[in-house]
This record gives C-alpha cells, sequence and structure tokens, in this order.
C-alpha cells in the first residue's frame, strides 16, 4: 500500500466495517506514525469524500482496489 492507491474497507470476519460504508471508495494521501519510545502504530491517511478527506485508518483494515504504478 502506497499514496495513490485506491483502497476500500476490509470487512471483518463478522462482516462489519467500522466507521465507514462497505462500498466506499478511497485514495490513500498519506502515512503518519503516532506512539512513543516504546511503541509505534503506523496509519494510513484516507480521503473519502469531500465528507471525510482525512481519515487516520490502519492499513489492515483496508484493501487495496487499484495500485498506483
Amino acid at each position: 500500500m502506497k499514496v495513490g492507491d485506491l483502497v476500500r474497507p476490509r470487512a471483518r470476519r463478522d462482516g462489519v466495517t467500522p466507521l465507514v460504508e462497505q462500498d466506499w471508495i478511497g485514495v490513500v494521501i498519506d502515512f503518519i506514525e503516532r506512539g512513543s519510545y516504546e511503541w509505534t502504530d503506523r496509519y494510513a491517511v484516507v480521503c473519502w469524500s469531500s465528507e471525510y478527506p482525512q481519515e487516520e485508518e490502519y492499513p489492515e483494515m483496508l484493501e487495496v482496489i487499484s495500485a498506483k504504478v
């Protein structure tokens, strides 16, 4: 996964997607890291729509559907 990739939410095992709709498609616009000296989490920043232009998402909760070459 990299900046420019088109992504959609990956459904959990129970079929539910948290906070976003399964049919949404977004574009990865950045990656950020948050944490402390002991741990760091990496998030993909996804633009889902004009209503949700910069949402931080766990990369493992996203599925790449079209990779930028």
